[in-house]
């Protein structure tokens, strides 16, 4: 596995992605940025962050561990 934040290729689709640790296990994340709106109990704000690489992944299912969507 890369170090943290390191980016490298999905070995299924190719695309640019890093690791981020997500309750001390390793998360792949898309390594562009994207802008997405949270919304809070008063307002909408707008945040850049990372899109997990399994929303995207045309294999992503192929990678979590139980298989299943």
């Amino acid at each position: 596995m890369p170090a943290k934040n390191q980016i490298t290729q999905c070995r299924s689709c190719g695309a640019s992605i890093f690791f981020v640790t997500v309750n001390d296990k390793p998360h792949p994340v898309n390594a562009t940025a994207k802008k997405v709106f949270i919304s809070s109990q008063s307002a909408w704000h707008l945040v850049s962050g990372y899109e997990s690489h399994f929303a995207t992944c045309p294999d992503a299912k192929k990678w979590r561990k139980n298989g299943k969507d």
